[in-house]
């Protein structure tokens, strides 16, 4: 996923110049702090107390939510996209061995969010 984030970002003119595959792998893991996702529990993130190469049983909820949080001061990426955070999140239940996206009618279309925001 980090791969194909890489290559969308690239792809967009985002960065300050063209990046090596070392650098665009190395800075788009800066950028997507959570990579893909994380279990979702007691806790706000269990991101680094649970392994990730686990089995997941049945009651199970996680994240599926690629995003990218830029910082002031990046050096790869060009000022006017500093200090942008953006992130689209779906929450999947394991359910003996089927999964449910418990956020599946939640808007995630840029129309569907653009209208939203016009509204508020």
């Amino acid at each position: 996923m980090l791969h194909l984030i890489g290559e969308v970002l690239d792809e967009s003119g985002i960065f300050t110049r063209k990046l090596t595959p070392r650098e665009l792998h190395r800075v788009v893991e800066d950028i997507s702090l959570h990579h893909v996702g994380h279990y979702l529990g007691l806790e706000v993130h269990d991101c680094h107390s649970i392994d990730r190469n686990i089995s997941m049983p049945p009651g199970c909820v996680f994240t599926i939510e690629p995003g990218i949080y830029i910082r002031h001061g990046n050096e790869f990426v060009k000022r006017e996209f500093h200090g942008l955070g953006m992130r689209i999140e779906d929450d999947i239940l394991v359910e003996n061995g089927d999964v449910s996206v418990l956020t599946q009618k939640c808007p995630k279309s840029i129309d569907d969010i653009e209208s939203i925001m016009i509204m508020n």
